[in-house]
């Protein structure tokens, strides 16, 4: 799963279709090829669901594991929903917990959003500028390939030219 930042609470649920027999393994880990760190992990996961909070900006990696030899014909529907941000929390609870008219909970849910589109805002803002930034750059470097390509160029046809030149000369026929 892409885009993962810092701070973002995720929460998620899951259903496995039943079979007695073979079992499926869940993991959820960090992606990052230096850390691989191990965020959740269940051996029979039929159904359930799962929270936690990245620490890190990057990318997460959901992986089912059906232990059914290959050609059993034991295949598996697996229905999963993951929740980034203000869509994990539940408002009509909040709003029961601290007794808050509907409209008041809904208010409550739209600043939350507007909150996390600021800041997916700024996110994309960072990550524009990082691209740039690095098409800058590459641009400088184009140039400087074309330029030297062209004078390349050009010294071969007159290294040519003159080879020709030569070639002709010494066979009289020019």
């Amino acid at each position: 799963m892409d885009g993962a930042k810092n701070d973002i609470p995720v929460k998620g649920e899951y259903y496995v279709s039943h079979n007695d027999r073979y079992a499926v393994k869940l993991t959820i880990k960090d992606a990052r090829p230096d850390v691989n760190d191990l965020l959740y992990n269940k051996d029979n996961a039929d159904k359930g669901k799962f929270a936690f909070t990245f620490d890190f900006d990057g990318v997460m990696e959901i992986c089912f594991e059906n232990k059914a030899p290959a050609g059993s014909g034991a295949d598996r529907i697996v229905s999963l929903n993951v929740f980034l941000g203000f869509e994990t929390k539940d408002y009509k609870d909040i709003a029961t917990a601290q007794k808050l008219a509907p409209e008041e909970a809904n208010v409550m849910r739209l600043s939350d959003m507007s909150q996390d589109l600021i800041k997916s805002f700024g996110w994309l803002i960072v990550k524009g500028d990082e691209r740039h930034i690095a098409n800058e750059s590459t641009s400088g470097h184009i140039l400087y390939l074309g330029t030297f390509l062209s004078f390349l160029l050009v010294a071969l046809t007159a290294g040519q030219l003159i080879y020709l030149h030569r070639f002709f000369s010494s066979k009289k026929l020019i």
